[in-house]
């Protein structure tokens, strides 16, 4: 069922595109898991976009960050691929709040150590809150605070938990 939603929001705006704006990005920052256990890592972030007025649709690859156990047991490599709808608040010509609802497909992956699993992957929701600031027509800078829930988590029961990331970037709008 979620599959069909997003191929339909990704058809309504592709639909659009002829009145939408597209655009493209990068960003980086800092993330950390929100247990108890691991050291903070540093999280990259490509994506694009089509934005129709005050809403729109974001497809970004993630590289969460390499996360560390403090007990020496091991590092974690988190990614994943994410689609999400953005509303947009502008509050003048140059500044604007957004929001940002979608999913996440992950996958953590276990190069060394002795944590309890080599590879895992799943399919998570995720929020955001973020602040563009309009520098030139077509570049904008953006800080935006994202929380992925339950990476991790597997059928079996384990439970997952959550990355945060706070990062700042560039957006290119076509």
């Amino acid at each position: 069922m979620s599959i069909k939603i997003t191929m339909l929001l990704i058809l309504i705006g592709l639909s659009n595109t002829a009145m939408a704006q597209t655009y493209a990005g990068a960003a980086g920052g800092i993330s950390a898991v929100d247990a108890s256990g691991y050291k903070i890592g540093f999280t990259q972030t490509v994506f694009v976009g089509l934005r129709y007025q005050d809403s729109g649709l974001e497809l970004s690859v993630h590289n969460l960050g390499d996360f560390t156990a403090t007990n020496g047991s091991g590092t974690v490599k988190a990614a994943g691929v994410s689609i999400a709808v953005m509303p947009y608040f502008p509050l003048n010509k140059t500044f604007e709040l957004f929001g940002k609802v979608g999913g996440m497909a992950w996958n953590l992956n276990r190069p060394a150590g002795n944590l309890s699993f080599i590879n895992s992957d799943g399919f998570s929701y995720l929020l955001g809150l973020g602040a563009n600031v309009n520098i030139f027509r077509h570049f904008t800078m953006r800080l935006e605070l994202q929380k992925y829930y339950q990476i991790g988590a597997t059928s079996d029961g384990r439970a997952g938990s959550a990355i945060s990331t706070i990062t700042a970037g560039t957006v290119f709008v076509f």
